[in-house]
């Protein structure tokens, strides 16, 4: 996703005033991350780099059942200049009488355009693979995965998503599909604070669908660090009712 607050750094790298001079680094890349919103950004991490974002803690409401999630993690790192790798570590997962940890990913993500040359819409490819390594009665114990279609239009505030999933049926008989369509739009409240709101549909081929309207707020500490809070919001029956989050995305 298109994050909806992105920080500009430059790195310069000189040789003492003795020696010859060395060339100026490029600029660093704008920092986009995959949260706090469902839209995942169209942009890599830099080459070289480690980005860490993490959500510290969420709180669900549904039918009447409350659960937490902590600490849930993606760790990516830069393999060059249009693709890093992702790996999602588990949260854990605590609510009446079931406690765990939830289940594993890896990811691969391939900018197509608009990162390192001047398309007006980036985009990206990004498939990704689900483990079963969920404690028990917290996943379905089944190998899952997908194709994430993230877009920026970068001289706008707004991005969009497109998710294709094979997914086990509710049967667990055999695997099925669904699909995840989602639009952000980001803005800025002062120079460190900034908001989103998101729209987001998950139609399963086997199954109900789940509508959510999304919302948040980032603060930006310094270029290379913010925080984040918002909230998922349920729209209709098979939707988780409320989901409020805090999170925390840093890179070096």
């Amino acid at each position: 996703m298109k994050h909806v607050t992105t920080i500009l750094a430059t790195l310069v790298i000189s040789a003492p005033s003795t020696a010859a001079k060395e060339p100026q680094a490029l600029p660093q890349r704008q920092l986009s991350t995959d949260r706090p919103d469902t839209t995942e950004s169209a942009f890599t991490v830099p080459r070289g780099m480690w980005q860490i974002e993490m959500e510290t803690l969420s709180l669900a409401r549904d039918a009447g059942v409350r659960s937490e999630d902590w600490g849930g993690t993606n760790i990516k790192y830069g393999l060059n200049d249009s693709i890093d790798i992702q790996f999602v570590t588990p949260a854990w997962h605590s609510e009446t009488g079931l406690d765990g940890w939830t289940d594993f990913e890896i990811r691969l993500k391939y900018n197509l355009s608009g990162q390192t040359d001047a398309s007006p819409v980036a985009v990206a490819l990004m498939p990704y693979l689900k483990l079963p390594t969920a404690s028990r009665g917290l996943g379905n114990e089944n190998v899952e995965g997908g194709l994430i279609i993230p877009i920026a239009f970068k001289e706008t505030p707004f991005a969009c998503m497109v998710q294709a999933d094979l997914i086990r049926n509710e049967a667990d008989t055999s695997y099925t599909g669904a699909f995840t369509f989602s639009a952000t739009c980001g803005f800025e409240l002062t120079e460190k604070l900034s908001a989103f709101i998101e729209g987001v549909a998950t139609l399963p081929l086997d199954g109900a669908a789940e509508t959510y309207l999304n919302g948040g707020l980032v603060l930006e500490i310094n270029r290379n660090w913010f925080l984040d809070a918002g909230f998922n919001l349920g729209l209709i029956g098979d939707s988780t009712d409320f989901r409020p989050f805090t999170g925390a995305s840093f890179r070096f």
